[in-house]
């Protein structure tokens, strides 16, 4: 019987990762993290709200003090201008995204870890892609990261729990096409930066996953603030929130 913990954001890349293990993870609990981002609201009633339509999922919000990202000059933490560029600007130059907050992935993976290990769980899953890693725009996304809290939490819990990243090496552009193998109803999905009710459709997140939907030949379901975003040539995205 395999049991894990998920980091679930109710983004797209994590609400996709959660239905790639439904069929083969017999308990799950999903947990989702306030840590005084400028979007946290907002990812969490996407959160509730996928999770409303699978009622044997655990959920529990954990709040991570704001403070401890103070100084870290993040955009989403308020502490610097949303860029509106695509990843693929941001990507070209080698460093950290004006995006990035130090060092959150090791914080959300640990307190997934802790609660794994006190609670019987025997897997950790987070979301990570290649997109994210590219150049290091998010070094504690990257295949080395991953790697190096992999062996961490192996050693540190006796070898009682896994970290499970199986989007290390895709693109946002495969992980639309395996939402629509999974029938993940994206509309219910955030993935914006900004804590507008509408996706603001210009932040780097809106901007790299409305590429993804048209180079996959979709049209985005979710509600975006900006008109100005061409679907020519794609169809509506047909899933709807079937259980498959």
């Amino acid at each position: 019987m395999r049991s894990a913990v998920i980091a679930f954001s109710g983004g797209l890349d994590s609400t996709t990762l959660l239905y790639s293990i439904l069929r083969n993870v017999d308990r799950i609990l999903a947990l989702s993290f306030e840590y005084g981002s400028r979007h946290g609201e907002q990812e969490w009633k996407a959160a509730v709200r996928i999770l409303q339509g699978w009622p044997g999922i655990g959920h529990r919000k954990i709040h991570l003090p704001s403070g401890v990202f103070t100084g870290g000059k993040s955009a989403l933490m308020n502490e610097a201008f949303m860029p509106h560029q695509t990843y693929q600007e941001i990507n070209e130059s080698v460093g950290p995204s004006p995006t990035v907050v130090p060092f959150r992935n090791a914080n959300i993976i640990s307190v997934c870890t802790s609660v794994a290990a006190a609670q019987g769980y025997d897997e950790v899953y987070i979301a990570t892609h290649a997109t994210d890693s590219h150049n290091w725009a998010y070094p504690d996304c990257s295949p080395e990261f991953m790697g190096a809290m992999a062996n961490a939490i192996w050693v540190g819990t006796y070898g009682k729990v896994r970290l499970k990243t199986p989007f290390t090496w895709l693109t946002k552009d495969d992980i639309i096409e395996r939402a629509y193998e999974l029938c993940v109803p994206v509309q219910l999905t955030r993935s914006c930066y900004e804590a507008t009710e509408a996706a603001c459709g210009v932040c780097p997140t809106c901007v790299e996953r409305i590429a993804a939907f048209q180079n996959q030949g979709w049209i985005d379901p979710v509600d975006y603030m900006t008109q100005d975003i061409d679907w020519y040539g794609c169809k509506p995205w047909p899933h709807t929130g079937e259980k498959k």
